[in-house]
This record gives structure tokens, C-alpha cells and sequence, in this order.
């Protein structure tokens, strides 16, 4: 799985080097400037596809004898602040949420679930591509890339007594290609990798 989304990933930072480059080569550009509130959902993240993550609650919440892990997560809660300049640039911060779950099995039959809260906060600089892309009015397409740190509290049981550890991340999602269409209120979908997820929609409100 991490193998095909390394992939995933150089295919990505192509398209954004490609989308880039012929950007720059317009003569004449600008952008909508103001303040862009956004909610959203995203599925795919990076919190429920890196198998490393499941190794740091053994011993501590799980027995170090499983022998079969099964993972399942919510995906990914947004909500964004972004600020938009009448360069191609923008800034603005994301923050998520999510959960994860791990049920470990064990020799003996029993099994015992280990859940997980997520909190992420990222700041974010984007880069519009286009404005009214393809021609039509109040589609813009732009990629995007965010810093932070997630913070993770995992819950489980040990021996019929409930115990807790607390683990943080570096964060991170890199979008190569986002669209927004509409005015003031808008639709947004984002292609990406890392914390915020694979896929993302939501709505957007830009004052």
C-alpha cells in the first residue's frame, strides 16, 4: 500500500510541475483576492494507510502476541481558513479530525480494539493555476501544500484495565490539483497526499 502511494505521489508532483510551468507562461493574471472559508470531507489519509503507526501501541495498549491486525479509520473532518492575494498565492491554515480503530487478534481467540482520535493543524501556502479554466467563468483550478502536526490519543485495553497513551506526528498533505467553482459560495474538490486524504470535497464561502 505505501509503495503504490509513493507512486501515486510522484504522479501527482508531475502533474503540478506540468500545470506550473504552462501558468507562468500566461501573460496576464488576477486572482480573486479575500478571505475563503472552507468545511469539507476527505477519505483516504495518510492516518489510516501507514501500517507503521499500529507498532507504537504494542506493548502499551495492545499484547505484543497478535497475530492478525485489522484497521479501519473515519477519514478526514475539515475546516480551512485561506487567504488569497491578487498574485497567485495564498495562505491559510487547515485543521482535522478524525478516528481510527485497530483490532488486534490473538492465538488464543480473543481480541482486543485499540481506538484513535486524530487532531491536526497545518499551515498551508496554495498557487492558482487558473482562474475561469476552460473558459468558464468562476472555475479556478490551483494546487496547494501544508505543514503541521497531528496529535494522536489512543485508547485501549490491557489485562481488563483501560489505558491511554498520547503519540504525535509530523504532518503533512501535498494537493497538486484543486478546483473551486462558483462565486461566493462555492464547490471545491482537492487531489492530494498525506494527512488531509487522498480525495476531498466540501463547500466554500469566500468573503
Amino acid at each position: 500500500m505505501i509503495c503504490c502511494m509513493k507512486r501515486i505521489n510522484m504522479l501527482l508532483m508531475g502533474v503540478a510541475a506540468l500545470l506550473s510551468v504552462e501558468a507562468f507562461a500566461q501573460q496576464k493574471f488576477t486572482a480573486p483576492k479575500g478571505l475563503d472559508i472552507r468545511i469539507g470531507y476527505g477519505v483516504v489519509p495518510m492516518q489510516n494507510i501507514q501500517e507503521s503507526f499500529s507498532n507504537e501501541l504494542v506493548p502499551e495498549l495492545a499484547d505484543n502476541n497478535a497475530i492478525d491486525l485489522k484497521k479501519k479509520g473515519s477519514g478526514v473532518f475539515s475546516a480551512s481558513l485561506n487567504y488569497q492575494t491578487k498574485s497567485r498565492f495564498g495562505f491559510g491554515v487547515d485543521v482535522l479530525y478524525g478516528q481510527t480503530q485497530s483490532e488486534f487478534a490473538y492465538t488464543n481467540t480473543s481480541k482486543s480494539t485499540v481506538s484513535s482520535q486524530w487532531f491536526t493543524v497545518m499551515a498551508k501556502g496554495s498557487f492558482m493555476y487558473y482562474r475561469d479554466a476552460f473558459n468558464v467563468p468562476n472555475v479556478e483550478l490551483y494546487g496547494a501544500a501544508a505543514l503541521g502536526s497531528s496529535f494522536r490519543e489512543a485508547t485501549g485495553t490491557v489485562n481488563n484495565v483501560e489505558k491511554s497513551k498520547s503519540m504525535s506526528y509530523f504532518a503533512y498533505q501535498f494537493t497538486p490539483l484543486g478546483v473551486r467553482t462558483g462565486q461566493k459560495v462555492a464547490f471545491w474538490a482537492e487531489l492530494g497526499y498525506g494527512y488531509k486524504g487522498l480525495l476531498n470535497a466540501g463547500v466554500s464561502i469566500r468573503l
